[in-house]
């Protein structure tokens, strides 16, 4: 399972990889009301979060590794969404894994410097899709499921277990 946290849009895709082929199983994002607390914000993810794990029951999952922002701000509620997915694989025992954009982009794209766009048209011709997700908080959870399974297949560790 890919997620990317966001505190208004978390995109997150859980995938079956066998041998070199991928399937998508199921993708989407949760949604919060940008007015509302961000605690309450941060709860609505979690248990969103928490019923697709119990339904789904990943066997892992992993996330994109933050970079830094020109606003400090911002940072900081996106590291408190991680957060909330770090703790919700804990609370499940599930092995959740980090993974830097650049290493992400390169997996999927072969270009660590590709843009929203390239990425989003890869994942769906690697998935097999009939048309690109609906938003780039999916492509981008997809294209981070995809590359840990590219990482597990190929024994590369470009990830950080954390």
């Amino acid at each position: 399972m890919g997620i990317d946290p966001g505190t208004v849009l978390t995109g997150f895709g859980i995938i079956d990889f066998q041998g070199s082929k991928f399937r998508p199983v199921f993708y989407d994002f949760i949604r919060t009301k940008s007015a509302s607390r961000l605690s309450l914000r941060y709860l609505q993810i979690f248990n969103r979060l928490e019923e697709i794990i119990k339904a789904y029951k990943p066997d892992c999952i992993a996330i994109e590794g933050q970079f830094v922002f020109k606003n400090v701000s911002s940072a900081l509620k996106l590291g408190q969404a991680k957060g909330i997915v770090v703790l919700c694989s804990a609370k499940y025992d599930i092995p959740i894994y980090e993974y830097q954009p650049k290493d992400i982009k390169q997996s999927v794209t072969g270009r660590g410097l590709a843009d929203k766009e390239q990425v989003a048209t890869m994942v769906r011709l690697i998935l097999g899709l009939k048309a690109v997700p609906k938003s780039r908080d999916i492509t981008d959870a997809l294209a981070i499921a995809i590359c840990h399974c590219n990482n597990i297949s190929n024994r590369v560790t470009v990830s950080k277990r954390i």
